[in-house]
């Protein structure tokens, strides 16, 4: 069934587009809008079933669900609908539809506007406003834990200094003060990475790039480290000849000092972590292994990403660390990544420095 010219040539007048389908589902209905829009010509879809004709394969339950409840209803409302274009392109139309008596039987007929950008556009504008939701609530989980990391040294610092001015004993005073040292230095490592932080944002940071043998580099960071811990067992191993990079001393210290504090933060006491600087073709390869916590898998890219925590644990960390080592080792022409088998099977990190050409 096709309606007639009068109102063929009323719907052609409607600056909307405008389709119409009998009972059984047949096109019976196709404005000047709806040719321009689709790519199809009246005379292509008169007498063809609309679902099977225009209508994407995906959404044709849904569809054919709607058109049912709009058969039965002599007014639909308001609902978006995906049409397929003669070309295969999907757009989405916004649709009021409405049944029309006729003497031949019932006429289903529906204006529609394109929707296609209007939909993107508040898709997106929603996903801004989640991010930055999400970012707000990081933002003050940032604050809190960088408080916390903040706050426990300086009692610490603080509390060592108190002790050492109270004291009349020379051991007690000492002791008491290379607690407050070994503070100050988290501190100042903390405050060095949060500025870092800023340069790795912008993309800033610099090197000082001169000829770099790590092994003593390694061993002099392992032994700091192992002082500040004073809990865990370290072992470390490296070659017998010099591994010689061209890099910033002080960077690639600190990009080794970063890994093996995350690797004390997360490993109980008396935990192993184990150093090993080899080579491997052209490159100097540093592996720092932990039996702490571990990661799960979903963590392991995201855990170079700046304010990112993603142990299982859940445990401190302010997530500056170890995107300032990713951003150093790459500024070096290096790779960095993490492993880890899951939940207590500890960690591994590895970075590839290349080494000065011309090395063995």
């Amino acid at each position: 069934m096709v309606i007639d010219s009068l109102v063929a040539r009323f719907l052609d007048d409607v600056p909307l587009v405008a389709a119409g389908s009998d009972e059984r589902g047949y096109i019976c209905a196709f404005n000047s809008a709806a040719e321009q829009l689709t790519g199809f010509s009246r005379d292509e879809v008169l007498g063809q079933p609309f679902i099977a004709t225009l209508v994407p394969e995906a959404h044709r339950a849904d569809v054919l669900a709607r058109f049912r409840a709009a058969n039965a209803a002599a007014l639909a409302s308001p609902h978006d609908n995906p049409w397929q274009l003669k070309s295969g392109e999907e757009r989405l139309l916004e649709w009021r539809c409405f049944t029309v008596p006729t003497g031949r039987g019932a006429t289903i007929l529906g204006l529609g506007i394109d929707v296609t950008r209007l939909r993107a556009e508040q898709a997106w504008g929603a996903a801004l406003a989640r991010q930055a939701v999400e970012t707000n609530r990081e933002k003050d989980e940032l604050i809190v834990t960088l408080s916390h990391e903040l706050r426990q040294p300086l009692q610490v610092a603080a509390l060592g200094i108190e002790l050492a001015g109270q004291s009349r004993d020379e051991k007690t005073r000492g002791q008491a003060l290379g607690r407050a040292e070994r503070q100050i230095r988290v501190l100042s490592r903390l405050t060095d990475d949060l500025l870092d932080a800023t340069q790795v944002v912008r993309g800033q940071i610099r090197l000082d790039r001169t000829e770099i043998d790590l092994r003593p580099v390694v061993e002099e960071v392992v032994q700091e480290t192992r002082e500040l811990s004073g809990r865990h067992q370290f072992t470390h191993g490296y070659p017998p000849t010099p591994v010689i990079v061209r890099g910033d001393r002080r960077r690639l210290r600190q990009v080794l000092v970063n890994v093996l504090t995350n690797a004390v933060k997360y490993t109980p006491a008396d935990g192993r972590i184990d150093v090993r600087l080899e080579t491997a073709d052209a490159d100097a390869v540093l592996r720092v292994s932990d039996t702490g916590d571990g990661l799960p898998p979903d963590a392991l890219e995201r855990i170079f990403d700046l304010f990112t925590r993603a142990t299982v644990s859940g445990s401190g960390g302010v997530g500056i660390g170890l995107a300032v080592v990713r951003s150093l080792v790459h500024a070096h022409g290096g790779t960095v990544t993490a492993h880890s088998d899951g939940h207590g099977l500890g960690s591994t990190f590895v970075i590839t420095l290349p080494l000065r050409e011309g090395s063995d």
